[in-house]
């Protein structure tokens, strides 16, 4: 059996990392805090940040711990949306079809060009956009701004990584919300229509679809957390 392909960066970059996915969450909260104290002390050297401290301490925190929250969170998801759909049950005679719409859902997350570039291009405008109201605002975005030196410079570039991993993991999730739209759209009401298997009479209320219901409420809820 061949190897599944990643949905996202993040689920491959987990995968190669031979521990649970909370474990690796957890151990980079706590590298890039550490990163972002040592490069936030030796700035200090050169730049006064007393009037900072409270500021820049709760700042880092936050930061941190979205990263690592947002990281597990695709990483959960990845895992459940892929699992959920491939465990649902089609009706007999639309097997193939129902092969055929897995299939499809692989695709739309490892061969889509075009959900590709929208999310990349959103990831840009949203990242540069947090900079640009800081700059309207009369705010300093940037630490070389303020002093150049190779200290302040490793700082921007980190801050701008973290950013980004933050943004993208947040794109990865609305992605994983339009296309878990999408399968059920085909699924149950599009061409492909009636070739998942429902019944009215399962004792869980909602014809035998309570894991689907789940991972959508639980999707919604834990994207609007840390909002």
């Amino acid at each position: 059996m061949s190897e599944e392909k990643s949905w996202n960066w993040i689920e491959s970059a987990f995968n190669k990392i031979p521990v649970q996915y909370p474990l690796v969450s957890t151990i980079l909260f706590i590298t890039s805090y550490l990163i972002f104290k040592l490069l936030i002390g030796q700035v200090g050297n050169s730049i006064d940040l007393r009037d900072w401290d409270i500021y820049i301490r709760t700042q880092i925190t936050a930061t941190c711990l979205l990263v690592a929250y947002e990281t597990a969170g695709v990483q959960y998801f990845t895992y459940k949306v892929r699992d959920t759909f491939r465990d649902m049950e089609p009706v007999p005679e639309c097997k193939e079809n129902f092969l055929d719409l897995n299939n499809q859902i692989e695709e739309r997350f490892t061969k889509s060009k075009m959900q590709s570039l929208i999310q990349y291009i959103f990831i840009i405008l949203v990242t540069v956009s947090f900079y640009a109201v800081d700059l309207i605002r009369g705010k300093c975005p940037f630490f070389s701004m303020l002093e150049m030196n190779g200290w302040t410079i490793l700082l921007d570039v980190f801050n701008i990584v973290i950013t980004l991993v933050i943004v993208y993991s947040i794109m990865t999730t609305l992605r994983i919300i339009y296309n878990i739209y999408w399968v059920l759209n085909e699924g149950i009401r599009g061409p492909h229509r009636y070739i998942v298997k429902i019944d009215l009479f399962d004792v869980d209320k909602v014809g035998g679809l309570k894991p689907v219901r789940n991972l959508i409420i639980r999707l919604v809820e834990d994207f609007e957390k840390p909002n």
